[in-house]
């Protein structure tokens, strides 16, 4: 693909060519992996479900650290957390897994299931 991406010789066409590529692989990282289509051929790369999963532990560690606080302030410190966790766009991945999971992640923990097991049951971690 890149030796066809250097052959276009317009530069406004070769500019929203890179943005359109860029833009695709963000947004390939923030879509919750609960969605059914997530784990098909095609969507992922190595090392991509490991960064997942490291992700995914991390957030819902430091959630099962604050598990005592109310669980709505808990959901928007979580959300803060991901900006001072991660930096760049795998904060977007972060903020998706309050987003979509808070609610289960809570509940998950305090059924007393550890971080592995939470992020395994929502498919960000491998069996």
């Amino acid at each position: 693909m890149w030796r066809h991406f250097f052959l276009i010789k317009n530069t406004k066409m070769r500019e929203l060519m890179l943005l359109l590529l860029i833009s695709s692989r963000i947004l390939s990282m923030v879509i919750p992996s609960g969605s059914e289509y997530f784990w098909e051929e095609g969507w992922e790369w190595p090392g991509r479900r490991d960064t997942l999963c490291g992700c995914c532990k991390s957030i819902v560690t430091f959630i099962q650290s604050k598990i005592a606080e109310d669980a709505i302030q808990l959901q928007k410190d979580a959300e803060k957390e991901c900006e001072d966790l991660f930096v760049g766009f795998f904060i977007a991945p972060c903020k998706a897994i309050v987003d979509v999971f808070f609610n289960q992640i809570y509940q998950d923990l305090k059924k007393g299931m550890n971080p592995t097991q939470v992020c395994t049951e929502l498919r960000y971690c491998g069996n």
